[in-house]
């Protein structure tokens, strides 16, 4: 029986150790933390030409690319909201770079095969900026990542500005009017077209299944006519 339940509490606690993406989301900063500094090896060196990313290169006391905000989001290629949120954070990054926008993707796999799937899955959806392999999770411990997508926004100081855990329909809208909030342009600022179509993905999903539904209940009532006609006849 000593055994048994011995057995069962070590893979309870292995379970529980694993990063998870659903109803009860909590980070280990909040807003007005600091962020603690890191260094991780690069997935993707040949597109950034880095094999190495630090945070303070980009933020902090005495940067080498200084930038006014610096999206930090913690994933896992097993994570599907993680590969949703991927094609929007590279559109983000290309679209507001030039106001001082950057970002890195902490992939927290451990096995080799599965940081390869993680680097062709950035290359899939157009990921330019450092894709970096937390594969002891030393760093998403660090930050207390316990669920997954979890989004840091930093600032130039090296302060979290806000946090995000999971990715919802109304994700993306909230972390546009955080990052530009955090490179000062103003929200009343027309949305580019790219982007508001990660806004209105969740809508125009509902309108076609709206559509979808309207189309059979066209068809079923036409097949009724017919039915009625032929019986008349």
């Amino acid at each position: 029986m000593k055994v048994k339940s011995l057995v069962v509490g070590v893979v309870l606690g292995a379970f529980c150790a694993l990063p998870v993406y659903g109803a009860e989301l909590e980070a280990g900063f909040s807003a007005g933390d600091s962020a603690p500094n890191f260094t991780l090896k690069t997935v993707n060196g040949d597109v950034v030409d880095l094999k190495y990313a630090a945070l303070d290169r980009y933020v902090g006391k005495d940067p080498k690319e200084p930038k006014k905000a610096l999206l930090l989001s913690f994933f896992a290629t097993y994570c599907d909201p993680c590969k949703k949120e991927m094609p929007f954070l590279a559109t983000l990054v290309k679209e507001y770079r030039a106001k001082g926008l950057e970002a890195f993707l902490v992939s927290i796999d451990k096995k080799e095969e599965d940081i390869k799937i993680a680097k062709d899955l950035a290359a899939e959806h157009g990921v330019d900026f450092p894709v970096l392999a937390d594969r002891y999770n030393i760093v998403a411990k660090r930050y207390g990542v316990n669920n997954l997508p979890c989004v840091y926004l930093i600032n130039a100081g090296s302060q979290i500005d806000w946090v995000s855990i999971g990715y919802e329909k109304d994700s993306p809208a909230k972390l546009l009017a955080a990052v530009r909030q955090a490179i000062g342009e103003p929200l009343t600022d027309p949305v580019p077209a790219h982007i508001q179509v990660f806004l209105d993905h969740g809508e125009v999903k509902k309108q076609s299944q709206k559509s979808k539904k309207s189309k059979k209940s066209k068809k079923a009532k036409k097949a009724k006519k017919k039915r009625k006609s032929k019986k008349k006849s």
